[in-house]
């Protein structure tokens, strides 16, 4: 096996790990490539990286151009963080992104998650924090009552 195809695969186990995450937290088993995440009506994209080596810039390009061919004004990064968990990860916000989630942010949610601005606008916190955004604050989990 090359060392490109053992790159792509790692970065595919990244990937569902974090939308296992997501569906676990959201208590929704259908998110990530069946189904899109969604914040106070919009359509949020999601782009993972494993093996961080690309500059944060490179990363973020990807990322904008992967949510302009889907038509979403709202997309952040997520990006490994060697020797945490999953939720553990790194979100990027980027500066866009943030306008946009203030003016949908009727309910001030962001401002009880712990956010914290690096430069030039770019905001970043952990999937454990943007989890709890997407999932409106209320508990992780599935809904138990739902359950049968």
């Amino acid at each position: 096996m090359t060392r490109a195809t053992m790159r792509d695969i790692d970065e595919m186990g990244f990937n569902i790990q974090v939308w296992d995450y997501m569906n676990w937290a959201l208590g929704d088993r259908n998110l990530g490539f069946d189904r899109r995440l969604h914040w106070m009506g919009e359509p949020v994209n999601v782009t993972t990286f494993k093996n961080a080596d690309k500059p944060v810039s490179e990363m973020l390009d990807e990322a904008r151009t992967i949510a302009a061919d889907n038509d979403m004004r709202v997309w952040v990064v997520v990006q490994h963080v060697t020797g945490m968990n999953i939720s553990g990860s790194l979100v990027l916000i980027p500066p866009e992104t943030w306008t946009r989630l203030s003016q949908l942010d009727v309910n001030h949610e962001l401002q009880v998650i712990q956010i914290e601005q690096l430069y030039d606008g770019l905001r970043t916190t952990d999937l454990g924090q943007f989890a709890l955004l997407m999932n409106h604050l209320q508990l992780f989990g599935p809904d138990e009552s739902k359950e049968d």
